[in-house]
């Protein structure tokens, strides 16, 4: 690494450092406003560089898990499958160890906001029909 890459690499470390520095939040409710506070973890709401670092801070989410995992914004999308429901559940159970990933990064799972699905391939659902027409 020569010397001018050295330096805009720490120039660069710089300038996010002081821009997730000394960051202060107040809440505004119609004509009042609560005090300042001080925030010591995230990135300012509405910010043009947070939904870059979000997807910095989340890149390594897939990797920590056999969840097949899609990232959009803010959004995420995990997905197991299995020929075994028994099996598929016990995956499940095993492989929600990504929360594990979410507490470590200071992050967590909204449930209220999660959905849960199961689902089977039409091709399987029209041969159970069949299996059960037939007898």
């Amino acid at each position: 690494m020569g010397v001018k890459t050295l330096h805009n690499t720490i120039h660069s470390l710089q300038l996010f450092h002081s821009y997730l520095s000394n960051l202060k939040q107040f809440v505004k409710l119609e004509n009042v406003e609560s005090g300042l506070v001080d925030i010591s973890n995230g990135v300012p709401q509405g910010s043009v560089l947070g939904p870059l670092l979000l997807i910095m801070y989340t890149n390594d989410l897939p990797k920590s898990s056999a969840f097949y995992t899609v990232l959009y914004a803010d959004d995420t999308y995990l997905c197991l499958s299995h020929k075994n429901l028994d099996n598929l559940q016990h995956m499940v159970n095993v492989e929600l160890i990504v929360d594990n990933w979410l507490r470590s990064n200071k992050l967590s799972l909204n449930y209220s906001k999660s959905t849960f699905m199961l689902t089977k391939s039409l091709k399987r659902i029209a041969i159970y029909r069949k299996l059960v027409r037939s007898k």
